[in-house]
């Protein structure tokens, strides 16, 4: 390591940053009712395949109720290891034959590796 002032320099551990793209179905488009859009970006609640629900920017995509999309997350790979995941948008509408077959794949895995709930198992 090259000396910093007299003193060894430490490599200080980076983050990396990547962008990971996870199936998931419109619960609702947020357009409705009295609802007031303060900063006039569309946005859905989103039920991602592992059962977690986000809300997220819709962009220009016309989504309804019950259309598959894919989310694009930002990851950040954390020194220790850690995976902090943050939504961030629907980047595809998917066909409905798509989105069922990418859904039930990602379905099915989730029940292979699904943790149990430290209380009820």
């Amino acid at each position: 390591m090259a000396a910093v002032n007299g003193k060894k320099a430490e490599m200080v551990p980076q983050s990396i940053t990547l962008t990971f793209y996870h199936v998931g179905k419109i619960v609702c488009p947020m357009t409705k009712g009295d609802s007031r859009n303060l900063d006039k970006q569309k946005k859905a609640v989103v039920e991602m395949w592992d059962t977690n629900l986000v809300i997220c920017m819709a962009g220009k995509s016309n989504v309804r109720s019950g259309d598959f999309v894919l989310v694009s997350f930002d990851g950040i790979v954390q020194p220790a290891g850690n995976v902090l995941m943050h939504p961030k948008e629907i980047t595809d509408h998917l066909s409905r034959e798509d989105g069922e077959e990418v859904w039930q794949r990602y379905k099915e895995l989730y029940e292979k590796i699904k943790p149990s709930h430290p209380l009820t198992g």
